[in-house]
């Protein structure tokens, strides 16, 4: 059975999330809440029974919550329909929140990379290649075009025994990235220490 995470959309306030993680740490630690200039979680990721504790502190039965994003550890197959992410990329929040990047596999390869003098990481894009990216970006042929990669990582996670969340995420503007991500749970500790 796979054990499901939630994020929260963009839309709703960071200080709204920090009211509820504040209340949902009274609630399960009977500690005073973490004082705001240390945010208790550097993340967006969480739990079925967080984010139930947190509606009912709300007020709310509603259940995932509108609009919030349900991420599904489990193990899953190559060909199985998955979260297709447009204009952000929600890998830093999982990054910090513990989970181990398994894959990133890049299925838009444009620009040239480049390191200025003070160590900033950038590519120089052409116009061709800014095109080809607007036009194909979050398309299947770069899936199709990447087949074979991407069935190699469905393979060695299945066969290693390592569940995993997988989703893609593109943007054709002004920005051009497409990439399929894959995480394993790692190091996440919910707020109970789970």
């Amino acid at each position: 059975m796979p054990r499901t995470f939630y994020q929260p959309p963009w839309e709703i306030r960071q200080e709204d999330i920090r009211d509820l993680e504040d209340a949902l740490t009274r609630l399960v630690s009977g500690a005073p809440p973490p004082r705001r200039i240390r945010r208790s979680r550097p993340h967006n990721i969480f739990t079925e029974f967080e984010v139930k504790v947190m509606q009912e502190l709300k007020g709310t039965r509603e259940f995932p919550p509108a609009g919030w994003i349900t991420y599904d550890l489990a193990f899953h197959q190559e060909g199985e329909p998955y979260l297709l992410l447009r204009g952000w990329t929600p890998s830093f929040s999982f990054e910090k929140a513990g989970f181990k990047k398994e894959y990133e596999i890049e299925l838009l390869q444009i620009g040239t990379p480049h390191v200025d003098e003070g160590g900033t990481r950038y590519k120089s894009v052409t116009q061709e290649e800014l095109e080809f990216g607007r036009l194909h970006a979050g398309s299947e042929k770069l899936y199709d075009d990447h087949r074979s990669e991407i069935q190699r990582a469905y393979t060695d996670l299945n066969q290693r025994g390592v569940e995993f969340i997988v989703f893609r995420t593109y943007r054709g503007w002004p920005a051009c990235w497409d990439s399929l991500h894959f995480y394993s749970l790692d190091a996440f500790k919910d707020i109970q220490g789970k």
